[in-house]
Protein backbone atom coordinates (compact mmCIF):
# COMPACT_ATOMS: atom_id res chain seq x y z
CA UNK A 1 0.00 0.00 0.00
CA UNK A 2 3.12 2.67 0.95
CA UNK A 3 4.49 1.51 -2.71
CA UNK A 4 0.79 2.14 -4.34
CA UNK A 5 0.76 5.10 -2.34
CA UNK A 6 3.65 6.82 -3.85
CA UNK A 7 3.22 5.56 -7.35
CA UNK A 8 -0.24 7.81 -7.04
CA UNK A 9 1.40 10.89 -5.03
CA UNK A 10 3.63 10.80 -7.89
CA UNK A 11 1.32 10.83 -10.94
CA UNK A 12 -0.57 13.37 -9.06
CA UNK A 13 0.06 16.37 -11.72
CA UNK A 14 0.46 13.95 -14.78
CA UNK A 15 -2.94 12.85 -17.30
CA UNK A 16 -5.47 10.82 -16.01
CA UNK A 17 -5.01 7.24 -17.08
CA UNK A 18 -7.86 5.30 -17.62
CA UNK A 19 -7.53 1.63 -17.69
CA UNK A 20 -10.40 -1.22 -20.08
CA UNK A 21 -10.51 -4.72 -18.36
CA UNK A 22 -12.16 -7.70 -18.90
CA UNK A 23 -12.38 -10.65 -20.22
CA UNK A 24 -12.08 -11.99 -23.88
CA UNK A 25 -14.66 -11.33 -26.08
CA UNK A 26 -16.21 -8.42 -23.58
CA UNK A 27 -15.50 -5.82 -26.42
CA UNK A 28 -13.22 -3.59 -24.98
CA UNK A 29 -11.09 -2.75 -28.24
CA UNK A 30 -14.17 -2.03 -29.76
CA UNK A 31 -15.20 0.07 -26.76
CA UNK A 32 -11.86 2.06 -27.11
CA UNK A 33 -12.67 2.41 -30.82
CA UNK A 34 -15.80 3.88 -30.03
CA UNK A 35 -14.76 6.36 -26.71
CA UNK A 36 -12.05 7.79 -29.23
CA UNK A 37 -14.00 7.94 -32.38
CA UNK A 38 -11.58 5.76 -34.63
CA UNK A 39 -10.21 3.06 -35.00
CA UNK A 40 -7.14 2.35 -32.67
CA UNK A 41 -7.19 -1.19 -31.34
CA UNK A 42 -7.47 -3.92 -33.54
CA UNK A 43 -11.10 -5.75 -32.92
CA UNK A 44 -11.16 -9.46 -32.62
CA UNK A 45 -13.05 -11.86 -34.95
CA UNK A 46 -14.64 -14.86 -33.59
CA UNK A 47 -12.29 -15.79 -30.50
CA UNK A 48 -10.88 -12.47 -30.45
CA UNK A 49 -7.99 -11.60 -27.31
CA UNK A 50 -5.87 -8.72 -26.80
CA UNK A 51 -2.28 -9.51 -26.16
CA UNK A 52 -0.24 -6.28 -26.86
CA UNK A 53 -1.87 -3.13 -24.86
CA UNK A 54 -2.97 -0.41 -26.69
CA UNK A 55 -1.97 3.14 -24.75
CA UNK A 56 -4.16 6.20 -26.33
CA UNK A 57 -2.26 9.13 -25.21
CA UNK A 58 -1.89 12.64 -26.06
CA UNK A 59 0.81 14.19 -27.81
CA UNK A 60 2.66 15.87 -24.67
CA UNK A 61 1.76 12.83 -22.18
CA UNK A 62 4.51 11.19 -20.88
CA UNK A 63 3.99 7.36 -21.17
CA UNK A 64 7.00 6.42 -19.80
CA UNK A 65 5.37 5.64 -16.23
CA UNK A 66 2.92 3.45 -17.68
CA UNK A 67 4.94 1.06 -20.22
CA UNK A 68 8.33 0.59 -18.74
CA UNK A 69 9.30 -2.91 -17.41
CA UNK A 70 5.46 -4.75 -18.44
CA UNK A 71 5.76 -8.02 -19.05
CA UNK A 72 4.51 -10.05 -22.50
CA UNK A 73 4.67 -8.14 -25.93
CA UNK A 74 5.49 -5.12 -25.72
CA UNK A 75 2.69 -2.03 -25.74
CA UNK A 76 1.30 -0.62 -28.60
CA UNK A 77 1.52 3.46 -28.14
CA UNK A 78 -1.30 5.52 -30.60
CA UNK A 79 -0.61 9.48 -30.22
CA UNK A 80 -3.35 11.79 -30.91
CA UNK A 81 -3.78 15.73 -30.89
CA UNK A 82 -5.72 17.00 -28.19
CA UNK A 83 -6.16 20.33 -30.25
CA UNK A 84 -7.40 18.51 -32.72
CA UNK A 85 -10.15 16.43 -31.26
CA UNK A 86 -11.55 19.85 -30.09
CA UNK A 87 -11.32 21.41 -33.62
CA UNK A 88 -13.27 18.90 -34.66
CA UNK A 89 -15.62 17.72 -31.96
CA UNK A 90 -15.92 21.04 -30.41
CA UNK A 91 -17.59 20.79 -27.11
CA UNK A 92 -18.09 16.95 -27.70
CA UNK A 93 -14.53 16.39 -27.70
CA UNK A 94 -13.75 14.35 -24.94
CA UNK A 95 -10.14 13.24 -25.18
CA UNK A 96 -8.77 16.59 -23.88
CA UNK A 97 -5.53 15.02 -22.14
CA UNK A 98 -6.31 11.74 -20.58
CA UNK A 99 -4.68 8.41 -21.59
CA UNK A 100 -6.68 5.37 -22.20
CA UNK A 101 -5.41 1.84 -21.98
CA UNK A 102 -7.10 -1.37 -23.93
CA UNK A 103 -5.42 -4.21 -21.67
CA UNK A 104 -4.93 -8.33 -22.54
CA UNK A 105 -7.97 -10.12 -21.96
CA UNK A 106 -7.85 -11.62 -18.03
CA UNK A 107 -9.12 -14.89 -18.77
CA UNK A 108 -6.51 -15.69 -21.70
CA UNK A 109 -4.43 -18.78 -21.59
CA UNK A 110 -1.43 -16.50 -21.55
CA UNK A 111 -1.39 -15.96 -17.70
CA UNK A 112 1.60 -13.25 -18.38
CA UNK A 113 -1.87 -11.45 -19.75
CA UNK A 114 -3.00 -11.59 -15.63
CA UNK A 115 0.39 -10.11 -14.32
CA UNK A 116 0.14 -7.32 -17.26
CA UNK A 117 -3.06 -6.23 -16.11
CA UNK A 118 -2.53 -6.34 -12.54
CA UNK A 119 0.64 -4.06 -13.57
CA UNK A 120 -1.14 -1.74 -16.12
CA UNK A 121 -4.29 -1.14 -13.04
CA UNK A 122 -1.44 -0.36 -10.54
CA UNK A 123 -0.42 2.81 -12.87
CA UNK A 124 -3.84 3.74 -13.63
CA UNK A 125 -6.31 6.22 -11.86
CA UNK A 126 -9.36 4.64 -13.29
CA UNK A 127 -10.15 1.21 -14.06
CA UNK A 128 -13.15 0.16 -16.49
CA UNK A 129 -14.53 -2.98 -15.65
CA UNK A 130 -15.74 -4.72 -19.30
CA UNK A 131 -18.02 -7.12 -19.33
CA UNK A 132 -21.21 -9.19 -21.67
CA UNK A 133 -23.58 -11.84 -20.74
CA UNK A 134 -20.59 -14.97 -20.92
CA UNK A 135 -18.38 -13.12 -18.81
CA UNK A 136 -19.36 -11.69 -16.08
CA UNK A 137 -19.33 -15.08 -13.92
CA UNK A 138 -15.70 -15.27 -15.08
CA UNK A 139 -15.30 -11.12 -13.63
CA UNK A 140 -15.78 -13.22 -10.00
CA UNK A 141 -12.05 -14.76 -10.41
CA UNK A 142 -10.25 -11.65 -11.25
CA UNK A 143 -8.53 -11.11 -8.31
CA UNK A 144 -6.64 -7.73 -9.76
CA UNK A 145 -10.09 -6.28 -9.04
CA UNK A 146 -9.74 -7.37 -5.35
CA UNK A 147 -6.45 -5.69 -5.12
CA UNK A 148 -7.75 -2.41 -6.33
CA UNK A 149 -11.26 -2.10 -5.57
CA UNK A 150 -11.72 0.67 -3.13
CA UNK A 151 -8.36 2.36 -4.19
CA UNK A 152 -8.97 3.48 -7.98
CA UNK A 153 -11.73 5.01 -9.39
CA UNK A 154 -14.07 2.33 -11.16
CA UNK A 155 -16.52 2.20 -13.76
CA UNK A 156 -18.54 -1.24 -14.67
CA UNK A 157 -19.43 -1.75 -17.93
CA UNK A 158 -22.31 -3.97 -19.00
CA UNK A 159 -21.70 -4.30 -23.33
CA UNK A 160 -22.83 -5.64 -26.71
CA UNK A 161 -26.20 -5.02 -25.17
CA UNK A 162 -27.79 -4.65 -28.58
CA UNK A 163 -27.39 -8.73 -28.26
CA UNK A 164 -29.28 -9.48 -25.44
CA UNK A 165 -32.47 -11.37 -25.11
CA UNK A 166 -35.97 -8.92 -23.72
CA UNK A 167 -35.38 -8.45 -20.29
CA UNK A 168 -31.97 -10.48 -20.10
CA UNK A 169 -30.27 -6.81 -19.50
CA UNK A 170 -31.86 -6.08 -15.88
CA UNK A 171 -30.86 -9.68 -14.72
CA UNK A 172 -27.24 -9.07 -15.97
CA UNK A 173 -27.03 -5.57 -14.73
CA UNK A 174 -28.83 -6.93 -10.97
CA UNK A 175 -25.71 -9.75 -11.48
CA UNK A 176 -22.75 -7.15 -12.00
CA UNK A 177 -24.41 -5.06 -8.76
CA UNK A 178 -23.71 -7.29 -6.78
CA UNK A 179 -20.68 -8.49 -7.33
CA UNK A 180 -19.49 -4.92 -7.31
CA UNK A 181 -21.45 -4.45 -3.93
CA UNK A 182 -20.72 -7.50 -2.11
CA UNK A 183 -17.11 -8.30 -3.06
CA UNK A 184 -15.57 -5.06 -4.22
CA UNK A 185 -17.26 -3.19 -1.92
CA UNK A 186 -18.09 -0.20 -4.32
CA UNK A 187 -21.57 0.72 -3.85
CA UNK A 188 -20.76 3.90 -5.92
CA UNK A 189 -19.28 2.88 -8.35
CA UNK A 190 -21.50 3.63 -11.37
CA UNK A 191 -22.93 0.64 -14.12
CA UNK A 192 -23.25 1.74 -17.46
CA UNK A 193 -25.24 -0.64 -20.11
CA UNK A 194 -23.94 0.11 -23.36
CA UNK A 195 -23.62 -1.00 -27.06
CA UNK A 196 -19.92 0.04 -28.54
CA UNK A 197 -20.34 -1.24 -31.96
CA UNK A 198 -24.15 0.74 -32.36
CA UNK A 199 -22.11 3.97 -31.26
CA UNK A 200 -19.08 3.19 -33.74
CA UNK A 201 -21.84 4.21 -36.49
CA UNK A 202 -23.83 6.66 -34.82
CA UNK A 203 -22.23 8.66 -31.39
CA UNK A 204 -25.41 9.65 -30.02
CA UNK A 205 -26.45 5.62 -29.96
CA UNK A 206 -25.49 2.72 -28.16
CA UNK A 207 -24.12 4.12 -24.52
CA UNK A 208 -21.16 5.68 -24.69
CA UNK A 209 -21.97 8.85 -24.38
CA UNK A 210 -22.82 7.93 -20.80
CA UNK A 211 -19.65 6.62 -20.00
CA UNK A 212 -17.86 9.37 -21.63
CA UNK A 213 -19.72 11.48 -18.49
CA UNK A 214 -19.24 8.92 -15.99
CA UNK A 215 -15.26 9.12 -16.87
CA UNK A 216 -15.24 12.78 -17.04
CA UNK A 217 -17.06 12.94 -13.42
CA UNK A 218 -14.20 10.45 -12.41
CA UNK A 219 -11.48 12.46 -13.39
CA UNK A 220 -12.84 15.50 -12.13
CA UNK A 221 -12.73 13.83 -9.00
CA UNK A 222 -9.79 12.46 -9.58
CA UNK A 223 -8.21 16.18 -10.22
CA UNK A 224 -10.23 17.49 -6.89
CA UNK A 225 -8.19 14.45 -5.10
CA UNK A 226 -4.84 15.64 -6.24
CA UNK A 227 -5.12 19.07 -4.80
CA UNK A 228 -6.44 17.69 -1.35
CA UNK A 229 -3.84 15.29 -1.57
CA UNK A 230 -1.44 17.95 -2.40
CA UNK A 231 -3.16 20.22 0.69
CA UNK A 232 -2.26 17.04 3.02
CA UNK A 233 1.36 17.18 1.90
CA UNK A 234 1.62 20.96 2.50
CA UNK A 235 0.31 20.43 6.03
CA UNK A 236 2.45 17.48 6.77
CA UNK A 237 5.57 19.45 5.33
CA UNK A 238 4.34 22.81 7.72
CA UNK A 239 4.20 20.47 11.08
CA UNK A 240 6.93 18.27 9.92
CA UNK A 241 8.86 22.50 9.54
CA UNK A 242 7.62 23.25 13.07
CA UNK A 243 8.55 20.20 14.67
CA UNK A 244 12.19 20.57 12.95
CA UNK A 245 12.36 24.14 14.72
CA UNK A 246 11.08 23.25 18.42
CA UNK A 247 13.70 20.07 18.14
CA UNK A 248 16.46 22.32 19.35
CA UNK A 249 15.47 23.78 22.38
CA UNK A 250 13.22 20.50 23.15
CA UNK A 251 16.52 18.26 23.26
CA UNK A 252 18.07 21.29 25.52
CA UNK A 253 14.96 20.33 27.48
CA UNK A 254 15.03 16.52 27.89
CA UNK A 255 18.22 16.69 28.70
CA UNK A 256 18.34 19.32 31.69
CA UNK A 257 15.37 17.33 32.67
CA UNK A 258 17.46 13.88 32.50
CA UNK A 259 19.98 15.46 34.46
CA UNK A 260 17.54 16.73 37.05
CA UNK A 261 16.35 13.41 37.15
CA UNK A 262 19.47 11.59 37.68
CA UNK A 263 20.31 13.97 40.99
CA UNK A 264 16.73 13.53 42.16
CA UNK A 265 17.18 9.77 41.93
CA UNK A 266 20.32 9.88 43.70
CA UNK A 267 19.30 12.12 46.42
CA UNK A 268 16.35 9.56 46.69
CA UNK A 269 17.97 6.66 47.17
CA UNK A 270 21.10 8.69 49.48
CA UNK A 271 17.77 9.67 51.82
CA UNK A 272 16.01 5.43 51.84
CA UNK A 273 19.94 4.44 52.37
CA UNK A 274 20.62 6.75 55.62
CA UNK A 275 16.95 5.64 56.50
CA UNK A 276 17.28 1.95 56.56
CA UNK A 277 21.01 2.96 58.06
CA UNK A 278 19.35 4.52 60.63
Amino acid sequence: LQIDLSACLERASRAAVICLVGSTGAGKSTLLNALVGRAVAREGVDRPTTSAPVVYRPVDADVSGVVAGLPGVTPEVVTYDPSEEARAHGDRAFWRGQVIIDAPDVNSVETVHRDVVRELAARSDVLVVVAHRQSIAELSSATFVDLFAERRGMVFVLGRCDELEPGAEEALVGQLAELRDERWKSPDAPIVTLSARLSQTDPEAGGVRVLQAELFRLIQEEKLGTIRRQNALGDVARIARAVEAERPKASATLRALDAARERGADAWTASLLGAVEE
